[in-house]
């Protein structure tokens, strides 16, 4: 996540808990004092960082042929499969041929 999103997303997550405990900005009440009264210990974007690391821990444990592990190094490995080869090379079509009903 990027800096600036982040700050995006703490500033959505302070606004919402300000509006549900009707607790407005120019109450001049810090956030850190907010989130004590309504018992919040973690903020959003730590649980995000939290979730972001754990499917990265998955990804790291699958074996090399698999497609995330490959998308995540940034290198894809030659496959056999002819549909692959189809779909690499644009011929394949996307999804199943309809029937004519008429």
């Amino acid at each position: 996540m990027t800096d600036r999103n982040r700050k995006k997303v703490e500033t959505t997550e302070m606004d919402a808990i300000r509006r549900s405990t009707r607790i407005s900005t120019r109450d001049r009440i810090q956030n850190g004092e907010i989130r004590r009264r309504v018992g919040l210990e973690d903020t959003l974007t730590n649980e995000i960082d939290r979730r972001q690391l754990i499917c990265y821990g998955h990804v790291q444990k699958m074996d090399n042929y698999r497609l995330p592990k490959q998308v995540k190094s940034g290198h894809l490995l030659q496959r056999d499969n002819e549909v692959d080869q189809k779909i690499l090379n644009g011929e394949h079509k996307e999804g199943h041929v309809r029937k004519r009903t008429y």
